[in-house]
């Protein structure tokens, strides 16, 4: 504690408490140890808190955990007068020493283990849940008001008030009160700038003030002859001071300034328990709202592949996050032919899903009438890129399938990589064209055309990777992909199962939203 000259005004100051856990009382087991090592080598272990007290001492060590203001020191002296050896000739010191010292070693890493025990236990309670009951019924304002009423009275006070710092951290308003008007909330919030007594007190000092009268400076909130203003704050930031006022000129003991404290803290308790429950109760309704987006996104996928003689088709799709950012989707379009589609964006967040869900319908919104595979991507890109300001580029491959004749033609733009796997002997990577989706009014997406046979197999791979090469190395290689077919793989749903099994081993970023489509022609 520090006082001031004047008699009228008194700070205090916490100071920090020793921590118990590294108490200079050495336990029984230790205890044991230095009996047991005295008796075997006829010299006195003993635990000192400054080597002064054992100026005779032919060894010693410190001993603690990691806290230097503790240290405890662990000594080796000769014997004393009374003290009977074990045997009649001392230890040599050498062996001496170096059973001292490993000795020493241990009760160091116990200490290590103690203080390690302590500071595990406090964060285990501080990982305790916030939860509300059902029938904690009782408002904030009512619990904060009697713990000032319960102050005030252990600390023989007439009335007592919370103020709380704004967001800009420029005024106090009071929020609570007790022995004062409910009138008194009405009152517009106090400027902290001249407040001198709150400004004492929200650096951590406690200021109690004998006579108000004396002291009109220090900006008493209250008409009241004394009182005391003490910090309400968090382990990190203020929130504000509570005040506590007396009808009586009085000082305020040392001892009643901490109860004082203690209400502070409880107040701050109560307060960021509260805030604590409006956050979890905010953020369950999140939650809640964001698996519903993840449904509806999951849902939007094609549950059943078209019904067609000669062709398999099948997809998978492989969410980095909680809401997925890639696709893939097939529809018969008008001219009886099949359209299948892979796209992703390039932004992993929640919007990146909301961009990925706009990609995707804008594909089905123009499948309705007579296009090409180039048209359909200049469209899309058109509509994307209207619609947005151009800052989510995405990624998007569309093929059209003529089931008779395994006509097929394409357009692709971004990041989407793709095969054609002849008869399972030889391979042809698709060209890539890194226009993408929505990133320019202007964009190019020419057109490919090919024939697919039976048992020609077209795979097509979109990922939210933006490197190109992620996708020529091990296992997307196109040796790797080839010897699908040679291991076994016939159907499309073996070439999807093993190029994502390939994927997920070895080249797949956790937080990368993946798809996979899979076009084969059935064998004859």
């Amino acid at each position: 504690m520090t006082e001031n000259h004047s008699s009228f005004l008194r700070l205090y100051q916490d100071e920090t408490v020793a921590s118990s856990c590294d108490s200079t009382v050495p336990s029984k087991e230790v205890l044991g140890l230095c009996r047991a090592f005295a008796k075997t080598t006829g010299w006195e272990m003993k635990f000192v808190r400054t080597v002064d007290e054992v100026p005779d001492a032919h060894w010693k060590k410190a001993i603690s955990a990691n806290d230097p203001t503790n240290e405890q020191f662990l000594a080796i002296c000769p014997p004393g007068p009374h003290h009977t050896p074990f045997r009649n000739t001392a230890t040599p010191q050498a062996e001496l020493t170096e059973l001292a010292d490993s000795i020493g070693e241990l009760l160091i890493e116990l200490e290590k283990q103690k203080q390690a025990l302590w500071e595990r236990e406090a964060e285990l309670a501080a990982g305790v849940p916030v939860i509300q009951h059902d029938d904690e019924v009782t408002h904030l304002a009512v619990r904060l008001e009697t713990i000032l009423a319960s102050g005030a009275e252990a600390v023989g006070c007439q009335a007592a008030s919370l103020y709380l710092l704004d967001d800009a951290t420029s005024s106090l308003k009071m929020r609570a009160c007790w022995g004062l008007p409910k009138e008194r909330l009405l009152v517009p919030p106090r400027p902290l700038r001249g407040a001198v007594a709150d400004l004492e007190a929200l650096v951590g000092h406690a200021v109690a003030i004998e006579d108000t009268t004396l002291l009109p400076h220090w900006k008493v909130p209250e008409n009241f002859p004394s009182a005391v203003c003490v910090p309400v704050s968090s382990p990190t930031i203020p929130l504000g001071t509570l005040w506590f006022f007396s009808d009586d000129f009085r000082d305020f003991s040392e001892k009643e300034t901490n109860v004082i404290e203690i209400i502070a803290g409880r107040l701050a308790a109560d307060l960021e328990r509260e805030m604590l429950l409006t956050e979890s109760s905010q953020t369950r309704e999140f939650d809640r709202q964001f698996c519903r987006a993840t449904c509806w996104l999951e849902n939007r996928l094609p549950s059943f592949p078209p019904l067609l003689e000669d062709w398999d088709i099948t997809g998978w799709t492989l969410p980095g996050s909680r809401v997925g950012g890639a696709f893939y989707d097939w529809m018969v379009l008008p001219d009886a032919s099949v359209g299948v589609a892979v796209g992703h964006s390039d932004d992993h967040s929640f919007e990146g899903a909301l961009s990925c869900a706009a990609l995707q319908s804008s594909v089905k919104a123009h499948t309705g009438y007579r296009h090409t595979a180039a048209e359909m991507l200049a469209r899309v890109n058109e509509t994307i890129w209207t619609s947005s300001d151009g800052d989510q580029p995405s990624s998007l491959f569309y093929g059209m399938l003529q089931p008779e004749s395994g006509e097929f033609e394409w357009a692709l733009g971004g990041t989407v990589r793709g095969w054609i796997l002849r008869n399972g002997t030889s391979l042809e990577a698709l060209p890539n064209n890194q226009e993408w989706i929505g990133s320019a009014p202007d964009s190019l997406f020419p057109v490919q055309q090919t024939v697919l046979g039976q048992n020609d197999a077209l795979i097509i791979l979109g990922s939210q990777q933006n490197e190109p090469s992620i996708f020529d190395k091990e296992p997307l290689t196109d040796t790797t992909i080839k010897g699908l077919i040679s291991e076994g793989f016939t159907t499309a749903q073996d070439i999807l199962d093993g190029v994502a099994r390939s994927f997920l081993e070895e080249s797949c970023p956790t937080n990368c939203d993946t798809t996979i489509l899979v076009v084969r022609g059935k064998s004859v």
